[in-house]
């Protein structure tokens, strides 16, 4: 939301040239595209095929996944053109040991106040869901999908499992054996009117699953265990 045109750029023009550059040299190449495409799809499970359905261009938010759109366009004609060979990979809410509070992502935010004992933040009312992927899925999946050859293929990386904002506060504080207390405030306050944000966020993982064999291997509470762990070396 802070660099919203230099996000928009660097999403198609430096993917446009990664993909002249894997053209040019006969490269295969993996594009991470985002959960973000399907926007506030209203299906209960988001497959590869659901419809997208993103927010009016007013609510500059939106511009991130329509950038990410427009990758996926890209490397899809280029394939059925018979110029590129893309395997494409929409990811949700990865999160591990090492993922910085700094750039907003939910989990080292929640993890950082929590072990300082500072209050937790939660922008809306906290009723909106969230599933979350542990990092090692995300790339032993990478791995598997090159040596598979999945050249012009879409897939889901995620979990199924979800969890509210809110509870998902509640379960760091109780792991970190916290004292924070939550505040909520509105996005309005912290992003201005440009913003909206989706009520829930889960992907269908079968196409992924049947065609690798692979399934994710940490649920929610394991996985904060383990970055709170990490954290407090």
């Amino acid at each position: 939301m802070e660099n919203l045109s230099k996000s928009l750029l660097t999403n198609i023009l430096a993917t446009h040239e990664v993909f002249e550059a894997c053209k040019k040299n006969n490269i295969p190449v993996l594009v991470t595209s985002t959960s973000e495409v399907y926007g506030v799809s209203e299906d209960k499970e988001w497959t590869e095929e659901s419809r997208s359905l993103i927010g009016p261009t007013t609510k500059l938010r939106w511009s991130y996944a329509a950038s990410k759109m427009i990758d996926e366009f890209l490397a899809l004609s280029e394939y059925e053109e018979g110029k590129l060979n893309p395997i494409i990979v929409r990811l949700f809410n990865i999160i591990g040991p090492n993922q910085l509070s700094e750039y907003g992502m939910v989990v080292p935010k929640f993890i950082d106040a929590a072990l300082n004992n500072d209050d937790i933040i939660i922008h809306g009312d906290g009723s909106q869901s969230r599933s979350f992927t542990w990092v090692d899925d995300v790339t032993s999946y990478f791995i598997k999908l090159a040596e598979m050859k999945a050249y012009g293929e879409v897939f889901n990386i995620g979990q199924t499992q979800e969890i509210t904002i809110k509870d998902l506060a509640e379960l760091v504080i109780k792991t970190c054996g916290s004292e924070s207390q939550i505040n909520y405030i509105q996005h309005e306050e912290v992003f201005g009117n440009k913003f909206e944000d989706p009520t829930r966020r889960t992907p269908n993982i079968d196409k992924i699953v049947n065609f690798t064999g692979m399934t994710p291997t940490k649920d929610i509470d394991s996985m904060i265990k383990e970055i709170v762990a990490h954290k407090r070396k």
